[in-house]
């Protein structure tokens, strides 16, 4: 839910400009910011494709499969 929601907010101020050769996005769910809790890696996953699917309809597909996605949020060798 949060997680799509504040991404897609954000994303759609940005989705035409969006070129996969000079962009890469990066997120960390709201409830993780500043908490020390990290997305397990399917949550992060599953962000990841949701992401993908969104910038395929606002953009489009081949941005979508281009992109770089990185989970931000504060992993460490013990966490991951």
């Amino acid at each position: 839910g949060t997680t799509m929601e504040v991404c897609k907010k954000q994303l759609v101020q940005v989705a035409k400009m969006l070129d996969p050769a000079t962009v890469v996005i990066a997120y960390e769910p709201v409830w993780a910011i500043g908490t020390g809790l990290v997305a397990t890696p399917e949550q992060a996953q599953e962000t990841q494709k949701q992401i993908r699917e969104y910038i395929a309809e606002a953009a489009s597909p081949d941005v979508a499969a281009k992109i770089r996605i990185q989970y931000g949020g504060s992993v460490n060798g013990k966490n991951c």
